[in-house]
């Protein structure tokens, strides 16, 4: 649900859905980083990219810098 929600745009209903998930696992973690790049807000990514307990997972890692790239801050 949190990955759907995201890539409609709906991040903020996300957030919320993830919040309240007794347990978290990389995957609803990947969905909202990869939400708010999608939604360009690479701030907020980035924060949540912070606080994943995963910064190893590939997946993540992916997530940000395709929302680095997709808002053209790589060259």
């Amino acid at each position: 649900m949190v990955s759907g929600l995201s890539k409609s745009g709906a991040v903020e209903e996300a957030k919320a859905v993830f919040l309240a998930m007794p347990v978290r696992n990389s995957v609803s973690w990947n969905a909202m980083v990869s939400g708010f790049a999608c939604s360009r807000d690479m701030s907020a990514a980035e924060e949540w990219f912070r606080n994943a307990p995963e910064k190893g997972d590939a997946v993540l890692w992916i997530s940000m810098v395709s929302g680095f790239l997709y808002i053209g801050y790589v060259v």
